[in-house]
């Protein structure tokens, strides 16, 4: 009797112990997966992590993600199975295990599925499945796919406390999937707004130039910051750069209305004052709440070689000559869309050919080491030691140095336009 109290006893230590080991295994599976998904880690590699780690805390012996297309179901990655289900598609009777779990939002399980009616006995017996659990994945109220894991030969089937795990799991993954498609959605308006304020072409009749562009924001990659160049009817070229407040897709659609109302404007007055004064009464109107935008727009005359063009709290532009970099001290004037009724000075530049006209926004001069900001003088000494080079090299390596003081890290967004008249041009 007491040998018999003493195997039932160790008996019942083995068993939780074993159910202290298969939750750990489990919650380490789970802080596995979770830490992938915060680290944004690339979706395929987040699935078969899944698969792998699900089946190996389940003791199953095969798993695979399906994904709802449409009425039916395609296998888009499976582990223990034959490559050649990627791609199976399943519909109908074929799939009413799959449909099933969507349809009850929770977990299926079938221990004998060669006779269960739930399950397509020749699916089962095609892959010699024994055992068969399957978790939807669902998130924001759409079925996304599910998970399925099998077991063939078992000797013991799936229990209820895997189908806790595997809904556990699948929410994750399903988390992961829905997250991935509103990324990739954003992407695409990111990638439509980049291109409305980012566009400029690399030369204009009689002008070269050289722009680039470095958002603050990692997820939104886009910000404030804007540039655009063209040629006006009167034959003149008209370039643009400005920096609208805020940062991310919010100041993005602000620099878009900026930079499409300047265009406008530009093709109506003559004088870059002018189109300034009529930018601030519309950006007035059209920036929401306390936002506000720097600029400065100037005209390029190429038969006289004169930049003409007003300022609205942007940093002052540097010339470039042989004999070195120097600011040019324009009159800031006012920012845009803060009080209507606002008058703008001109100033000019005469350019040379072998002059380099260089713009930039603030995040240029803000980029910090610490407490110590690139600032000017670094501005100055960087375009000293590129010389008068091609635009588009200008613009690139003071980009380059700025990101270098700052060790890659910036906390505003940075555009920088260089222009050089061709050598023929005056």
């Amino acid at each position: 009797m007491l040998f018999r109290e003493i195997s039932l006893r160790n008996a019942q230590l083995e068993e939780t112990d074993r159910a202290l080991r298969s939750a750990k295994q489990r919650s380490d599976a789970m802080s596995a997966v979770s830490t992938m998904i915060a680290r944004a880690e690339p979706l395929d590699a987040v699935v078969q992590r899944v698969l792998e780690i699900g089946a190996e805390a389940l003791g199953a012996d095969g798993a695979a993600m399906t994904a709802k297309r449409g009425s039916g179901w395609v296998v888009t990655h499976a582990r223990g199975f034959d490559r050649t289900v990627i791609g199976l598609r399943r519909e109908g009777s074929s799939g009413r295990h799959l449909a099933l779990a969507a349809e009850k939002r929770s977990p299926v399980i079938s221990n004998d599925p060669l006779r269960d009616p739930r399950v397509d006995g020749d699916f089962a017996a095609r892959f010699g499945i024994t055992a068969l659990l399957v978790a939807p994945l669902v998130a924001r109220n759409e079925v996304l796919g599910a998970l399925t894991f099998v077991k063939r030969g078992a000797r013991t089937g799936f229990q209820e406390v895997d189908r806790g795990f595997a809904a556990r799991l699948a929410t994750a993954l399903g988390l992961a999937i829905s997250n991935e498609r509103l990324q990739s959605a954003q992407s695409r308006v990111v990638e439509g707004l980049r291109d409305a304020i980012l566009t400029m072409p690399d030369a204009l009749p009689g002008v070269r130039l050289g722009h680039v562009y470095r958002s603050a924001d990692r997820i939104a990659r886009i910000g404030g910051d804007f540039y655009d160049a063209f040629t006006l009817p009167d034959g003149r070229h008209a370039v643009l750069m400005g920096d609208v407040s805020g940062k991310g897709i919010d100041a993005a659609l602000s620099s878009f209305v900026t930079r499409t109302a300047f265009h406008a404007l530009a093709l109506r007055e003559r004088s870059p004052a002018r189109v300034l004064a009529a930018a601030n009464e519309v950006l007035s109107r059209l920036l929401p709440g306390e936002a506000f935008a720097t600029a400065i727009f100037g005209v390029v005359d190429v038969a006289s070689g004169v930049f003409t063009a007003a300022s609205a709290g942007h940093p002052d532009p540097i010339v470039c000559s042989i004999d070195g970099c120097v600011e040019h001290d324009t009159v800031r004037n006012l920012p845009l869309g803060m009080f209507p009724g606002t008058q703008y000075e001109e100033f000019r530049i005469p350019l040379a050919p072998e002059h380099v006209l260089v713009m930039f926004s603030d995040g240029v001069l803000d980029a910090r080491r610490g407490n110590d900001p690139f600032g000017e003088r670094r501005v100055r000494e960087t375009l000293d030691l590129l010389g008068t080079s091609d635009p588009q090299s200008i613009a690139d390596a003071l980009l380059a140095a700025v990101s270098a003081h700052a060790d890659g890290e910036h906390v505003d967004d940075i555009a920088i336009v260089a222009l050089r008249l061709d050598d023929d041009a005056a």
